[in-house]
């Protein structure tokens, strides 16, 4: 995917969504409703992660990792690769994540779901907690996926505290990783 054609999708998908935007169910009009009806939904409460996506750790500073779930297509670099981070106390079993994991691999991106430090069970990998402005983390799996495995589209998303740390990095970058 080109620069070029990456506008063009967000040109487009912009126009669908100014075609019919998101209206909320009248009993959902509060957004921290619509937060808690999609957790205990019906058929969302007991989301399991079935994927059998491969884990991998990633070193985010010494002595601590973070886990990842996988998911590439046949040979990786040649396609755009989106990493998902989680809301706060979610995992990478979280039922948006894989539903999200789920669409962009069918739309033919590799995926990579992490998990925040300590979540997820992965307490014993990291003394310390994850937090807010813990952008360190997500700039070391991006650092390691261009540097070791040779992706060079990178696109990030996040839910919730996932997004708010998504874009205090894309603030920390600003153009830099643009220019490379």
């Amino acid at each position: 995917m080109t620069e070029t054609s990456a506008r063009a999708l967000i040109e487009k998908i912009n126009r669908r969504f100014k075609a019919r935007p998101f209206v909320p169910h009248r009993f959902f009009k509060q957004s921290d409703l619509q937060t808690l009806s999609s957790y205990f939904w019906p058929g969302r409460f007991r989301a399991r992660d079935l994927t059998g996506d491969p884990e991998r750790l990633f070193e985010v500073e010494p002595g601590s990792q973070v886990l990842a779930r996988c998911r590439w297509q046949a040979s990786p670099a040649s396609h755009p690769t989106l990493l998902l981070w989680h809301g706060m106390e979610g995992s990478t079993s979280s039922a948006y994540m894989l539903a999200t994991a789920h669409k962009a691999f069918q739309a033919g991106f590799n995926v990579v779901r992490v998990n925040a430090r300590n979540c997820g069970g992965t307490e014993h990998l990291s003394p310390g907690l994850y937090h807010a402005g813990l952008t360190g983390d997500l700039r070391a799996v991006i650092d390691e996926l261009i540097r070791c495995d040779g992706l060079t589209r990178l696109f990030v998303a996040g839910f919730s505290l996932g997004g708010n740390r998504a874009l205090k990095l894309a603030g920390e970058f600003g153009d830099e990783r643009r220019q490379k």
